[in-house]
């Protein structure tokens, strides 16, 4: 009798390949399931040995051969495998070298506190960050704090010369009112090394006989130094020393007229309150960006009307008296300087700004206008400014962002505007 199968082979079917065998009890267990008895002998024998039929050998043979790996499989399984690769082991924060660890330590602001702190780590990060420690010092001898850590700071300096080898950049704020004395405070810059000597410097006195001035004038490292600020009137002694000034910031208060001498190098100038005189044989060719601020508007004309005779200048930044600047003939003379020049970046107050009657006939590009919160209004009057000219980027400092006030300058012809309300 032929027996057809109700279903196909299925995974437990596979797990019994192994059952065949002839003395197997599971095996004739499974076949009583599979293959119900034809006679009621069979069904009670406890020793049944099922015929060998052609189908059931077929049955088996399929079972056999659909899930039993074949001799090349089983020796495959049993082959070693490759081991699995580790997780790559992170070199730990003490291997890192001195050029990573000082990337890291100037590539965002962290203060003298938590420099300190990173010098504490290991010994490993301690010559990293000792050297970005000292080579920007601050000294302020404004408030009891303040007077107390620098007279502290100054005395390390004068104890550790391989701490004043370090030093680059030196700000200094000095008031006359201060105890401390100026020889322990500041004698130590006469000692710094010549070379590679100081980078930059920053002086704010308001002490009129110079005596600070005159400390720092016997330090040979200010030769080095390429960023200069000076405020102060007695300051001014200063600007002689350094031979590669690259900027230069002056606030000089009452000290009457300035003469500027010969600076190759300049690529930077910030004026401010003062009357400066340059003189005509001077060219500064290499001259990039020019703020004049808290200035008389004749004061700045005259500076200005020499901007065609810097031929780099692209940034120019006014912030005048703005009772000054609503003299008659100041816009003129603005715009007429401001078409013979090279510029193309021009940032002005809201004031100076309406002076402007148009940027028709002149090369920028970017105009940033300073006005205060309440001003946007203000803004609008300014459409002939927008309107000439090439300009295509507008900025608006200190203006809230107002949807219906971009698209209006927009429609100006102007490509982007940008909201700085800080």
């Amino acid at each position: 009798m032929s027996v057809a199968l109700a279903r196909a082979p299925s995974l437990e079917d596979a797990m019994m390949v192994d059952s065949w065998r002839p003395s197997s009890p599971e095996r004739q267990r499974r076949v009583a399931e599979w293959y119900p008895p034809t006679s009621p002998s069979m069904a009670t024998s406890t020793t049944m040995e099922t015929p060998a039929t052609p189908e059931r050998e077929s049955k088996r043979r399929c079972i056999a051969n659909n899930y039993s790996p074949s001799a090349g499989a089983r020796a495959a399984m049993w082959q070693p495998q490759p081991p699995i690769p580790a997780p790559p082991v992170l070199a730990p924060a003490s291997s890192l070298p001195d050029e990573l660890l000082i990337y890291i330590l100037t590539s965002t602001k962290w203060s003298p506190c938590d420099l300190a702190s990173a010098a504490r780590v290991c010994r490993r990060w301690l010559p990293a960050a000792t050297q970005v420690l000292y080579s920007s010092l601050f000294l302020c001898t404004e408030g009891t704090d303040r007077a107390s850590r620098t007279s502290h700071l100054a005395q390390t300096m004068w104890n550790a010369p391989y701490l004043r080898a370090l030093v680059r950049r030196l700000d200094l704020i000095i008031g006359t009112e201060s105890c401390v004395d100026v020889e322990s405070l500041l004698g130590w810059t006469a000692l710094i090394p010549p070379e590679p000597g100081l980078r930059a410097l920053s002086l704010w006195t308001n002490d009129d006989t110079g005596g600070y001035a005159s400390v720092l004038l016997r330090a040979p490292a200010l030769r080095a130094v390429r960023d200069l600020g000076l405020r102060g009137p007695g300051t001014i002694s200063l600007l002689s020393v350094p031979r590669r000034i690259e900027r230069l910031s002056l606030d000089l208060h009452h000290v009457g007229d300035v003469t500027l001498p010969s600076l190759p190098h300049l690529r930077s100038l910030s004026l401010a309150a003062l009357r400066v005189t340059v003189p005509h044989q001077v060219k500064y060719e290499q001259l990039q960006t020019l703020e004049l601020s808290h200035m008389g508007p004749t004061h700045a004309c005259e500076i200005v009307e020499r901007l065609s005779r810097w031929p780099n200048l692209h940034t120019l930044s006014l912030s005048l008296d703005w009772i000054g600047v609503l003299m008659p003939h100041f816009g003129g003379h603005i715009m007429l300087s401001l078409t013979s020049s090279s510029l193309t970046i021009l940032r002005v107050d809201l004031h100076t700004a309406t002076r402007l009657s148009s940027l028709d006939g002149t090369k920028i590009e970017e105009l940033h206008v300073r006005a205060c919160r309440h001003q946007g209004d203000d803004v609008r009057a300014l459409s002939p400014v927008f309107r000439g000219g090439k300009l295509k980027v507008v900025r608006l400092v200190g203006v809230k962002p107002e949807e219906d006030l971009r698209m209006y300058i927009r429609s100006l012809g102007v490509e982007r505007v940008e909201f700085d309300p800080y």
